[in-house]
């Protein structure tokens, strides 16, 4: 995976990483890592702070997980509750599809009644699968699997409650694993075929 970020790069039309989310909410942006499209952003604050343009949007690379990773002074005051929701779509490019997801939220206050919950749907052909992330209560991490798809629709709910003396996450990190499409494996096993059977023919012909 590492290598093929690497072959990929990243580019945006609407500029490239890292960038602020409000450059990604332009028609038509989209960013690639490697064989990921992310494209059709959307962004709901309720009119609360951060705007789109206090949103910053990097690369995410964990493992063999590969995404976005959102980071933002998502904020609750003593006893208040915003709510936001980021959307995208992401599609697999040159064969690869999408069999995986990973909702990871770090950074910020979770200490007295504060708590942060961030709830995420994964659309597909009319299936979903979800994930769940909160504190101090529960996990801060969650993984989804899934039949593999050539592109899914996300939807992220992140929502605070201030409690006393308030609450805040400053980072979210969403990560996909992505295998081959069944007919670039297949191709793939009939060069290999091809090579054993031509090293088998030179190994023949120097014997000979």
């Amino acid at each position: 995976m590492s290598a093929a970020l690497a072959l990929g790069g990243m580019n945006a039309r609407a500029g490239s990483l890292p960038t602020t989310l409000d450059t990604l909410l332009v028609p038509g942006a989209s960013v690639t890592i490697g064989n990921l499209e992310f494209s059709d952003f959307s962004y709901d604050n309720h009119g609360t702070p951060p705007p789109a343009s206090g949103v910053t949007v990097d690369q995410f690379a964990d493992g063999g997980e590969t995404g976005l990773k959102f980071g933002a002074p998502f904020v609750a005051t003593a006893n208040m509750n915003p709510d936001y929701s980021i959307g995208y779509t992401v599609t697999g490019l040159n064969g690869a599809l999408i069999n995986d997801a990973q909702l990871v939220i770090t950074g910020g206050n979770f200490g007295g009644t504060g708590a942060v919950d961030v709830s995420e749907t994964i659309l597909w052909d009319n299936h979903d699968a979800t994930l769940h992330a909160s504190t101090p209560a529960g996990s801060t991490i969650d993984t989804a699997v899934f039949p593999p798809q050539t592109s899914v629709s996300v939807t992220k709910d992140i929502s605070l409650l201030g409690g006393i003396p308030g609450a805040t996450v400053s980072v979210i990190d969403q990560g996909f694993s992505i295998v081959p499409e069944p007919t670039s494996m297949g191709l793939l096993g009939i060069g290999l075929s091809g090579l054993f059977a031509f090293r088998r023919f030179l190994k023949r012909a120097f014997i000979a």
